[in-house]
């Protein structure tokens, strides 16, 4: 009896890095899109918000005594601290969470903790496959491999976040070469297709 291989995705034989974590953490990132903004403004305005009355109200409540300033930061740095804590987590479930894929004719990707989302693109619908770095991924040695396609929307999201430059060049040419292989087949279908109807 022969024994069946499992199938082992692509995300983990090539990994995302988890100096993206740092990377994220120290821009003070929590994700990639406009609903985690949307949630993330209003999180963070409070926090400041009530630390500013805070202050406001220690600095102009007159004392017998001088304001103790350690006491005035300590529940600042709490929140600021708990805040940076909670962003870490997000990261690491955000990575942990992240899982891409080449099947015989798609690439998949599937990203997010609260809210998923499932990116399917089939290799005769990509255009182009490159790299691209900001400042921080510069300093981290990071790349961002993106897959361009005729859709407005694929620049934010068909893209792998985070690889290193080996895996970020076994994943461009991993996907090149599903590309010609699923050209290849859709050329043989269609001939035979033709040959068929004659």
């Amino acid at each position: 009896m022969a024994a069946t291989q499992r199938h082992v995705p692509t995300s983990k034989r090539y990994p995302l890095q988890y100096r993206k974590i740092w990377k994220k953490l120290l821009t003070l990132e929590m994700g990639v899109g406009d609903s985690t903004r949307k949630i993330l403004r209003p999180v963070l305005g409070t926090l400041f918000s009530v630390a500013a009355i805070f202050v406001l109200i220690i600095l102009t409540t007159p004392a017998k005594t001088p304001a103790n300033f350690v006491v005035l930061l300590a529940p600042l740095l709490g929140m600021f601290f708990s805040l940076i804590f909670l962003i870490a987590i997000y990261q690491w479930l955000y990575l942990w969470t992240y899982y891409y894929d080449l099947d015989e004719h798609f690439l998949h990707i599937r990203k997010g903790v609260i809210i998923r989302r499932t990116i399917t693109v089939p290799y005769n619908r990509i255009q182009d496959v490159y790299f691209d770095q900001d400042l921080m991924d510069h300093v981290f040695h990071l790349y961002d491999l993106y897959v361009a396609t005729a859709s407005n929307s694929s620049f934010d999201i068909a893209h792998i976040d985070g690889v290193n430059h080996r895996n970020g060049l076994i994943l461009q040419n991993m996907i090149f070469e599903k590309m010609r292989q699923d050209r290849n087949w859709q050329g043989r279908d269609e001939e035979f297709s033709n040959k068929n109807r004659t």
